[in-house]
């Protein structure tokens, strides 16, 4: 199991819901790290994390700010994209927007993740249920497929270092289970990304059972 007080995470899309949690359980764990926003104006100052500024639609900009962070050994791409809605809802502009964040952006990381990372290093791309249960939303369902993708084929083409895809259901939701999920749960499993040195090329669900 690694020792997280002896890496630096960062963590792409840090003021997400999802991301900020993962900040927040990473620095708990005495890693170093570093968090992107959007714009300055987005940055969270209560917390002890860097803040850089980052579009992660541009690809020199993520291998840009990938390459300047000092003794980088993780990634976590948390960046999404609104809105969530069925394709006959969107038009082409919330379409672009959707694929130049999720999956364009995770091309991107993907990319500088080869060429930043360290042998030790890993990558965790975030998806969605829906990619394998797409009951709703069915542009959102083929992106995060589509991650999840990319994220197997990145564990091959990028070892040794290791790349794995976390896919969470709604939070809030119980399943079927008793516990309402939080992006905690999620941030805590992203962790376990990083520290398990034999988990790589996996797609890791998390629900409380509501899914076939």
């Amino acid at each position: 199991m690694i020792d997280l007080s002896h890496r630096h995470v960062l963590v792409i899309g840090g003021t997400g819901t999802i991301g900020s949690a993962i900040v927040m359980r990473a620095l708990e764990r005495s890693a170093a790290v570093t968090a992107t926003a959007s714009s300055p104006d987005r940055f969270d100052h209560s917390s002890p994390a860097e803040w850089i500024s980052l579009d992660v639609r541009s690809g020199v900009a993520v291998d840009t700010a990938v390459g300047a962070v000092p003794g980088l050994t993780d990634i976590v791409l948390a960046a999404a994209a609104r809105p969530f809605a069925g394709l006959v809802d969107m038009d082409d502009d919330d379409l672009r927007s959707l694929v130049d964040t999720k999956l364009w952006g995770a091309f991107h990381v993907g990319r500088a993740a080869a060429r930043h990372l360290p042998d030790d290093g890993s990558l965790t791309f975030i998806s969605g249920l829906l990619a394998g249960y797409p009951d709703a939303a069915a542009p959102v369902a083929a992106v995060s497929a589509a991650v999840e993708a990319l994220g197997r084929g990145l564990a091959v083409e990028l070892a040794p270092r290791r790349v794995n895809i976390v896919s969470p259901d709604s939070l809030g939701s119980p399943g079927r289970g008793r516990h309402h999920g939080t992006a905690s749960d999620v941030a805590d499993l992203i962790l376990g990304c990083i520290t398990n040195e034999w988990l790589s090329g996996t797609v890791l669900e998390i629900h409380g059972a509501g899914k076939p």
